[in-house]
């Protein structure tokens, strides 16, 4: 039977969904962090008038980047948290849904400050911000969802 609202009906499924997302955002991070390296150490192309690296832009995104990035990771892990304590109460597939839903929060909140970075470096062209952001995708990337996470994590206290 077609399953009309694209609710997981499994666990399996729960998961594979997950992981195809994970893997998605992941590759859209790594191409655009790609390109940007390319375009700038290959073809030395700054994205400035001068084509000169913008020091004044590293004076300022130097502090926000950091700070953001630990303030968006502390918010994804404290709201991924709120969700699997309401995932832990509810029952049937809706659990399935709700954890889909967590972990969207929880991958955009690392998304969203590894594409900052991103962003930082094509403005600066400093590799400081290359280094934070290797540093969010191996966080990221920790952070893949498997069938033993889900059931630790949703497991009833």
């Amino acid at each position: 039977m077609n399953n009309r609202n694209n609710t997981p009906q499994s666990e399996e499924q729960l998961i594979n969904t997950a992981t195809i997302i994970f893997f998605a955002l992941i590759a859209g991070v790594v191409v655009f962090a790609t390109i940007m390296l390319y375009l700038i150490e290959v073809q030395k192309t700054m994205f400035t008038s001068d084509n000169e690296p913008n020091t004044s832009l590293h004076e300022i995104f130097q502090y926000i980047i950091p700070v953001l990035a630990l303030s968006c990771l502390a918010i994804g892990r404290f709201l991924y948290n709120m969700q699997l304590t309401k995932i832990r109460a509810a029952t049937g597939t809706t659990r399935y849904s709700m954890y889909l839903t967590a972990l969207l929060i929880k991958y955009s909140l690392i998304e969203g400050p590894a594409l900052f970075t991103i962003v930082a470096y094509m403005q600066t062209g400093n590799h400081y911000y290359m280094y934070i952001l290797a540093v969010l995708l191996m966080y990221f990337i920790s952070q893949k969802p498997s069938l033993s996470r889900f059931k630790e994590e949703t497991e009833p206290a």
